[in-house]
């Protein structure tokens, strides 16, 4: 699969770096447009985190060397990591966020997974993971985007019935 536009492509799709503001932008600009998206930030956020914090610590427990560090023949386009390979915290973020972002938007699910899938790809491609770290990640990602939205489809309405039980006894308080 070596080639010369995914030698170009793929250092640039796996480095967060490349990605962050405008996300970071996005995301704030998606907070402050309307409840729904509100919520919709919210989940996705706790997902990911989830999913990165939940892979740190798989990371640590398991200990799997990284391809770049084991491997003599790996062709690396990129620096190697010092942290553990398995699962693919790239992947497992990606993943996450196409579960919550296809939950909530669901004619563009396939763009989400796409652009997950070309992430983890890219792990791979670039030698910094094994094809079953980026599966184990992608796997991790999409059970901790589930975990989060159970989360708001129980919390939630929760919220709401507290939201209108604190409205209703504050106005029968106030005489209303």
């Amino acid at each position: 699969m070596r080639n010369e536009a995914f030698d170009l492509i793929m250092p640039l799709v796996t480095n967060f770096a490349n990605f962050k503001y405008p996300l970071i932008g996005i995301a704030v600009f998606l907070f402050f447009n309307s409840a729904r998206t509100r919520a919709m930030v919210i989940v996705l956020g706790i997902a990911v985190l989830l999913s990165d914090q939940t892979g740190n610590q798989l990371k640590h427990l398991i200990e799997r060397p990284r391809p770049c560090r084991e491997l003599l023949d790996v062709r690396l386009l990129g620096g190697c990591a010092g942290s553990f390979s398995f699962p693919s915290n790239h992947a497992a973020n990606m993943f996450a966020a196409a579960a919550v972002l296809s939950w909530k938007y669901r004619k563009p699910a396939a763009l989400f997974f796409l652009a997950a899938f070309t992430v983890a790809f890219s792990r791979v491609y670039v030698g910094v993971h094994y094809p079953f770290d980026v599966i184990g990640g992608a796997v991790l990602g999409v059970i901790c985007g589930a975990v989060a939205l159970a989360c708001e489809q129980w919390y939630l309405p929760r919220i709401s019935h507290s939201l209108e039980q604190f409205t209703w006894k504050r106005d029968n308080e106030s005489g209303a």
